[in-house]
């Protein structure tokens, strides 16, 4: 059976990121990984954090 696995990339966020000291650097140094599974047929799966306004009106302390 072949290898099984994927790629995790967890609430990256480019923008925040790449305004960052050295931040370009760093969005080019999370995404070559990513770039190098697709190529080899790795899945990559992103997982973004959400939060909606109703759900974070409960959660926001007083």
């Amino acid at each position: 059976m072949p290898p099984r696995g994927a790629r995790v990339v967890i609430d990256r966020r480019n923008a925040p990121v790449a305004r960052a000291y050295r931040g370009a650097g760093t969005v080019a140094a999370i995404a070559r990984p990513s770039e190098r599974a697709r190529a080899a047929g790795v899945p990559v799966v992103t997982v973004r954090h959400r939060v909606r306004a109703a759900v974070d009106a409960e959660f926001t302390p007083a």
